[in-house]
């Protein structure tokens, strides 16, 4: 459907290094960092995250600056 979004689980990049910093782009493109994981949005019945059906809005990226560089602070 035209109006669906597929988000996969698990991204990530066993190209970039695997340091505290990076921690192989884990928090680049893994769908549960897009999502809250405060307690308060636990499932009150299984005790984990909704992660199956969320609404979103999707739009072109202006001004993003490449992250497959190393940080500033190494």
């Amino acid at each position: 459907h035209p109006k669906v979004v597929n988000a996969e689980a698990s991204w990530w990049y066993p190209e970039l290094p695997g340091d505290k910093h990076w921690w192989y782009g884990n928090w680049i493109s893994n769908t549960n960092v897009l999502t809250p994981d405060e307690l308060e949005t636990l499932d009150p019945y299984t005790g984990s995250w909704q992660n199956r059906a969320l609404l979103c809005k999707v739009y072109r990226a202006v001004g993003f600056t490449p992250f497959m560089q190393y940080p500033t602070s190494r």
